[in-house]
């Protein structure tokens, strides 16, 4: 303890970027449990405020992502869930997008995953890849892994990184995460929480 009553600077975590100590935020009353914040930066608070106001509101969305890959299916059955590329590829990607609504489809060699925005999409997501699939939806759903919130944003950033892949570290999937992303934002499927 300091002689002013607060912490000491050694107890308190450093942030590198401000080169300043933080001190771990205790009026949110267990909203967001080990936050921190800076006395030199409103930008927390902001970011505190507009979350609290999107709840209110009812605007939170959470990010739910479905997937399919080397990691659940073997190949003969991945096949039956690939998007081809080319202009057929190009229809059936926003055929599929539309009925998915806010959504971003990736699909590669060794995966096919639907990033969404909203609560309970899985049981939509499942229904529309059993029809592309041609398979029963509780196949789809025994294939299928599902990440919601902050996992699925792990995954993602796992897959665009190469650590989810076959290779570890490959570069082209940053490339293809890029581009399924560009696709659905340019036919107006990404909104707020997938941006």
């Amino acid at each position: 303890m300091t002689e002013k009553g607060g912490m000491a600077d050694e107890a308190m975590p450093f942030n590198c970027r401000r080169k300043s100590f933080v001190k771990p935020r205790t009026d949110c009353a267990g909203e967001y449990p080990g936050r921190m914040w800076n006395k030199k930066s409103i930008y927390p608070d902001w970011i505190f405020i507009r979350d609290v106001l999107y709840r209110m509101n009812g605007m939170e969305k959470i990010m739910e992502c479905i997937s399919i890959s080397f990691r659940s299916a073997p190949e003969e059955t991945r096949k039956r869930f690939a998007f081809p590329a080319g202009e057929t590829g190009i229809k059936e990607r926003t055929a599929f997008l539309e009925k998915a609504g806010e959504a971003v489809l990736l699909s590669t060699c060794n995966r096919t995953e639907v990033y969404a925005a909203g609560e309970g999409s899985f049981g939509r997501l499942e229904e529309l890849l059993s029809e592309k699939s041609g398979m029963p939806s509780t196949e789809v759903k025994r294939l299928a892994r599902r990440f919601v919130g902050e996992k699925a944003c792990a995954h993602l950033y796992r897959v665009a990184c190469g650590m989810d892949s076959m290779v570890v570290g490959e570069d082209e999937i940053l490339g293809q995460v890029r581009a399924a992303y560009l696709f659905s934002a340019e036919r107006g499927r990404c909104g707020r929480e997938l941006n």
